[in-house]
């Protein structure tokens, strides 16, 4: 099974033990952790302007945010 952006955002949010208290704008259970990863630059918002948290992250994905960190 594949994990999604979100998961794996969420777990390495998580992880880092990162505060993920973040005000949301929607009902989306990962809305939190996207914005701290965001806000950290784990997550850069020019490459994801289409962010589709439920689609599969790819090996290149992992290693970009596991770079940023």
């Amino acid at each position: 099974d594949n994990i999604s952006r979100a998961e794996f955002i969420s777990i390495l949010i998580n992880v880092l033990g990162l505060n993920t208290d973040v005000s949301c704008v929607t009902d989306y259970w990962a809305d939190g952790v996207i914005n701290q990863a965001k806000e950290k630059g784990i997550v850069i918002e020019a490459e994801y302007s289409n962010f589709e948290p439920d689609s599969p992250i790819t090996r290149r994905e992992i290693c970009l945010m596991i770079y940023r960190i």
